[in-house]
């Protein structure tokens, strides 16, 4: 059965609100039956909630707004089970448009000046996408939305039909706003391609590999043979070194993971099909998973990946991080890290430390059915259980830099540049190149939970 957005649980089923009127005889509001429905997924006999045990008993009004239901109800650990309405997916349609983004097409980090200003910093887009039509590009930076300078809610950049923003220019360390130029669009569906730049470098004699990858995406097996075919097209290159950058990558499916992760993976680690993660749930799950042969306990390396595709054994693995890496992404460096030791060097930013899983419901009641449960499921760790809670630590550490709008993949980029010049056996540069009169600020969208397809 798959009757949720992202995956396919066991015999479970998506509860609805069946009943839908209350003890004085009345309908029920959205809000009164969307919450029902929430406080059944996270408290019901059958809950994934990994928490469950601990808010059984808790008590909130079902009129309150659905978003603040969910906050008022998880528990204190949980910052991440959220609710939200999405009247654009539907059940039937949910899943298949994994790789299809309803917005703008473009990746902000957003930050304010010590002296008050807000401002967005365009770190990329995607091809096609009304961004990349109206001409936006990396290394642009927004300052006003609408004809109004930017406040700490940046929500019409992400969320709004239509949008005309204004662009400032940064000259040193100093921005200006009053520049005139401005980029009208309008949102649409843009076909997300995750692997942003892939590429090979000359350096030292050897060939090194570079991969931007954006987004744990899987719609479909498509989307993992995809990722395939470009390490094959690595894999015969003869690559040596390879440079993943995920410093922009928020999270996604563990398929896609295990697919990115089994490509790099030592050889030795793919044929003994090691642990790439280990799973704790809810004391009712961990305990029926036990029983049933550890199913859905632990995700392995693949070895019925294409052996022609998987680089094998890699003289090092380069990962280049940001703050925002998170979830998926953490699971890749974090399960990796046992099997390349030393020679997995993270470059950038301490990560986010998303070190939980989850899953996304959609009630079976077509009433509410455009609503979406983002169910936090699960705890993982590293085949040595090692967790990326608290975020995982670069050992080379270098700030983002927004002062550098060098594309993406291109030698002169900062933080590429950087590693090349290791490789090569240059000096590191001591410090960093961030912006020291401005703060980065949370991402104003959380990253994304890693989304689990549960075994039958």
């Amino acid at each position: 059965m798959r009757n949720l957005i992202y995956i396919g649980l066991l015999a479970i089923a998506a509860f609805g609100c069946t009943d839908e009127k209350i003890n004085d005889g009345r309908d029920l509001t959205e809000n009164e039956q969307v919450n029902t429905y929430i406080k059944e997924e996270m408290t019901g006999n059958t809950s994934l909630y990994l928490w469950t045990e601990e808010i059984q008993g808790k008590s909130v009004t079902t009129t309150a707004d659905p978003s603040v239901y969910v906050a008022q109800m998880r528990h204190s650990d949980d910052k991440w089970t959220s609710v939200e309405q999405d009247p654009l997916v539907s059940r039937t349609d949910a899943n298949a448009n994994d790789d299809i983004e309803t917005g703008y097409g473009y990746y902000l980090l957003n930050y304010q000046t010590n002296d008050g200003l807000y401002f967005s910093y365009v770190g990329y887009v995607y091809p096609g996408s009304p961004a990349e039509k109206a001409g936006l590009k990396r290394g642009d930076i927004i300052t006003k939305v609408d004809g109004e300078y930017l406040t700490g809610d940046f929500s019409k950049l992400y969320t709004s039909s239509s949008v005309t923003v204004e662009l400032g220019t940064m000259e040193g360390n100093t921005i200006y706003t009053e520049t005139g130029k401005t980029v009208s669009m309008t949102a649409a569906n843009t076909q997300i391609d995750p692997v942003l730049v892939d590429t090979t470098y000359e350096v030292g004699g050897k060939k090194v590999g570079y991969l931007h990858y954006t987004r744990f995406v899987y719609a479909s097996d498509d989307d993992l043979d995809h990722l395939t075919t470009v390490f094959r097209r690595f894999k015969s290159e003869g690559v040596k070194e390879f440079i993943l950058d995920l410093r922009y990558n928020p999270g996604g499916y563990e398929m896609a993971a295990q697919r990115l992760a089994t490509l790099l993976a030592p050889e030795s680690a793919v044929a003994s099909e090691e642990v790439l993660l280990e799973k704790q749930w809810n004391a009712m799950w961990q305990a029926y998973y036990e029983a049933h042969g550890g199913v859905n306990l632990v995700t392995r390396l693949d070895k019925e990946v294409a052996a022609d595709a998987r680089l094998g054994d890699l003289e090092r693995l380069w990962v280049i991080t940001g703050s925002g890496t998170a979830s998926s992404s953490e699971v890749v460096i974090n399960g990796l890290k046992p099997f390349y030791g030393d020679r997995l060097i993270q470059v950038g930013e301490t990560t986010y430390g998303k070190y939980v899983g989850g899953v996304t419901r959609i009630p079976d009641d077509e009433e509410i059915s455009d609503w979406r449960l983002s169910l936090i499921t699960c705890t993982d760790v590293n085949s040595e259980g090692t967790s990326v809670k608290g975020g995982l630590v670069p050992d080379i550490p270098v700030e983002r830099d927004i002062t550098d709008a060098s594309p993406l993949g291109d030698r002169s980029e900062f933080l590429l540049g950087l590693v090349l010049s290791h490789i090569q056996g240059d000096p590191i540069p001591t410090g960093s190149r961030s912006m020291s009169q401005s703060t980065p600020l949370p991402a104003w969208q959380e990253p994304l939970p890693m989304l689990i397809i549960l075994q039958e």
